[in-house]
């Protein structure tokens, strides 16, 4: 301990234990000399024993905040909205996670379905994407894309990437002014 160290010090120095003043010795083990132990929290989930903190990317220049489970639940989060640009958790930090990223922090089988979805959506056309996930839209945005559970009962989808409101139904940019009804009220006049 640092304060008992402190202690020592002193008896090496003076030579002699029995005549150092008590004082000097409760300031030496007071709360003034200790070392700050406070517990670090997980910026997510703030668990207190969440000891395990993980570099999010490779490419990260942030400090290791977030724990294991968090970044774990974000991943499957992204991979079963079929989100695979998946980015760091961190607030500010926009970098995309790779393969080994997404590999070094999931079990085989998260790493499998993220390595088949990021596969299939390379190599699967529209048509086919229809077929496997009909709940699938891709953003009129950014060009990213996602499962919307809302489907046409509630149509707006936000881009988890860029943000930008496209409609489900129409599979355009969000129809501004207008709800669903109307805009295919529009298009007939």
């Amino acid at each position: 301990m640092c304060s008992q160290r402190f202690c020592e010090t002193i008896d090496t120095v003076t030579g002699y234990e029995s005549d150092i003043d008590e004082d000097v010795k409760g300031i030496a083990t007071n709360n003034i000399f200790k070392r700050n132990e406070q517990k670090i929290l997980c910026t997510i989930c703030y668990d207190e024993d969440s000891k395990e903190f993980v570099r999010i990317t490779s490419k990260c220049n942030h400090k290791d905040s977030v724990c294991h489970r968090c970044v774990n639940a974000n991943i499957e989060a992204s991979i079963q909205q079929c989100n695979t640009d998946i980015t760091c958790i961190v607030s500010g930090c926009d970098k995309i996670m790779d393969y080994q990223d997404v590999k070094r922090l999931t079990t085989n089988e998260t790493f499998k379905r993220f390595f088949f979805l990021k596969n299939i959506i390379k190599f699967v056309s529209n048509a086919q994407l229809k077929i496997y996930i009909p709940a699938f839209r891709w953003c009129e945005g950014c060009g990213s894309g996602q499962i919307h559970s809302g489907k046409d009962k509630n149509p707006q989808i936000i881009c988890e990437k860029c943000f930008q409101i496209s409609c489900y139904t129409h599979k355009i940019q969000w129809h501004y002014g207008q709800t669903c009804e109307e805009y295919d009220k529009s298009l007939r006049y």
